[in-house]
């Protein structure tokens, strides 16, 4: 995983990532050992309801969007 400091960073990646919208097959029933480091500075569980996924890539990818 990459921390993206900068929303220069942001926009870099997200031009070369083939994002998608969620879909049927996007799940998020991981263990809740799961977590990634946030660009708040917290650590999310990847399962945490109150994440909102904002899109998906291949292989295993997520975009979220933190409640701070």
């Amino acid at each position: 995983m990459k921390l993206l400091k900068t929303a220069d960073e942001v926009i870099e990646v997200l031009a070369v990532l083939k994002l998608q919208k969620q879909n049927a097959l996007t799940s998020t029933k991981y263990n809740d050992k799961v977590t990634f480091k946030c660009g708040c500075k917290k650590t999310h569980r990847v399962n945490d309801p109150n994440n909102k996924i904002i899109s998906v890539a291949m292989p295993v990818k997520f975009c979220f969007l933190c409640e701070n």
